[in-house]
């Protein structure tokens, strides 16, 4: 079996091929990795205590990715739909209506 750590990166590569048409490899992941910890990607929100979500630049395209700083390793790429699902809820919280 797997560690987490080698689970999380072969799905975040399952996922930038299907969501975003990307064929990544290790060198890619340790770029989106450094720019993150470097802060040099947009921060959009934080999930939970351990997981992030990022707005970055891989390959020339713009990707949302779910960082865990407790194993220091890009879990998912994520559609941008997801960005527009959680835009919509922190405005229905802004005008004070349950989610």
């Amino acid at each position: 079996m797997p560690s987490k750590r080698k689970a999380q990166k072969q799905h975040a590569k399952k996922r930038a091929r299907e969501r975003y048409g990307l064929l990544i490899n290790k060198i890619d992941i340790e770029n989106l990795i450094n720019a993150i910890q470097n802060n040099k990607g947009e921060f959009i929100y934080r999930s939970s205590n351990r997981a992030t979500v990022w707005k970055l630049k891989c390959k020339g395209k713009e990707v949302l990715v779910v960082y865990d700083k407790l194993r220091g390793q890009i879990v998912t790429f994520l559609p941008f739909v997801a960005l527009e699902k959680y835009k919509t809820k922190q405005e229905k919280r802004v005008r004070g209506k349950c989610v």
